[in-house]
C-alpha cells in the first residue's frame, strides 16, 4: 500500500486515456481526443488544483488533481465521482509549474475578489468579477 511519502508517477497521457476509455468506446478515433488542462490559482496566489477534461460535445469526463492532497479525482460527465487515487504526483504538470510554461486565466467572482495575490499576471477587476 502506497503512503504519502511513497507518491505513484502518473503521465499526463495516462490520465488522458483512463478517462476517456471509462466513457468511449474503444475506438483509435476516441483514443485520439485532446485533453485540455486548466490551472487554477486557489492556494494563497499559488496553483492548488489542476482540472483536467477530455475535449468533446459535450466534453468526455473530468478530473481533478489536488496538488497539495496528491489527489486525483475523476469525474463523468454528469458530475459523478467514479474514482479516486491518492498518494500520486503528475511530473509533467509539477514541471509545467516550475517552468511556469503555462498561461493561467482564471474568472473569481464575489467574496474576496478584491484581493489580488498573483504573482503570475496582473489582475483587472470589474465590478465583482477578476480576470487573472
Amino acid at each position: 500500500m502506497l503512503t504519502q511519502n511513497d507518491n505513484k508517477e502518473i503521465p499526463l497521457d495516462d490520465i488522458r486515456v483512463e478517462m476517456i476509455k471509462h466513457h468511449t468506446v474503444d475506438d483509435f478515433d476516441d483514443l485520439q481526443r485532446s485533453m485540455t488542462i486548466n490551472f487554477v490559482i486557489n492556494n494563497y496566489g499559488f496553483i492548488g488544483t489542476v482540472f483536467f477534461t477530455i475535449n468533446g460535445t459535450p466534453p468526455r469526463g473530468y478530473a481533478i488533481y489536488h496538488i497539495g492532497l496528491n489527489k486525483i479525482s475523476y469525474y463523468n460527465i454528469r458530475g459523478e465521482r467514479w474514482k479516486d487515487e491518492r498518494y500520486i504526483s503528475v511530473p509533467e504538470i509539477q514541471e509545467l509549474i516550475r517552468n511556469r510554461k503555462f498561461k493561467v486565466e482564471q474568472f473569481v467572482f464575489g467574496g474576496d475578489s478584491e484581493k489580488c495575490t498573483n504573482e503570475i499576471e496582473e489582475c483587472v477587476l470589474l465590478d465583482n468579477l477578476k480576470f487573472l
